[in-house]
């Protein structure tokens, strides 16, 4: 992936004087094509999600049998919340990355790059599982949220990285481990007809 396409980023998320000093939102990110090496997660978890409906899946409690399609698209709902939280996680780290060091370290750059393209495929990946403007929406919420937390001040990002950055590199290593996870808990839960 090119670099020229990722300047959005360093447009949107400098400090800006419009912004008073705080981490201006994303604008724009959902129009960002994601890196091809993650491109085919979305169809692998749809044709996963089709297959534990197609099989029946139903995991047993007593009185209770969760309808698998229901359990298998909250899952689904689930994994695209936590990769569109994963998005804004990245990038307001890329954010914080751009602001914090020197103009020309390649360290500061080749960090600042990874960020940009692992938020760019988070964003991908959730809005390939939901739509466009609902990944946009929940990453949109979730950076608000993230920037609240660090007191809109991008000197206090280790206290969402604390938070995200073990969790968001499991996630998408591994977004399938996820949605085993949520389709578990997920089927544990009553079914809402009886």
């Amino acid at each position: 992936m090119k670099v020229e396409t990722l300047e959005f980023f360093s447009h949107s998320f400098r400090q800006r004087r419009d912004c008073k000093g705080h981490l201006c939102p994303p604008v724009g990110a959902h129009r960002q094509q994601a890196p091809n090496q993650r491109s085919n997660f979305a169809h692998q978890l749809l044709a996963a999600t089709r297959l534990a409906v197609a099989a029946g899946i139903a995991i047993s409690q007593p009185c209770f049998a969760r309808d698998s399609v229901v359990a298998a698209k909250e899952a689904t709902s689930e994994v695209a919340f936590e990769l569109a939280e994963c998005a804004a996680y990245y990038t307001i780290a890329a954010a914080a990355i751009d602001v914090s060091l020197a103009p020309g370290n390649e360290k500061k750059e080749s960090r600042a790059s990874q960020a940009k393209t692992a938020a760019i495929a988070a964003l991908h990946e959730s809005e390939q599982l939901t739509s466009i403007d609902v990944a946009t929406a929940r990453m949109n919420l979730a950076w608000r949220t993230m920037i609240r937390e660090m007191d809109g001040r991008s000197e206090n990002v280790s206290i969402i990285a604390e938070k995200y950055a073990v969790p968001c590199t499991d996630r998408l290593a591994a977004p399938e481990r996820r949605f085993a996870y949520w389709l578990s808990e997920k089927a544990k839960l009553p079914d809402p007809r009886e």
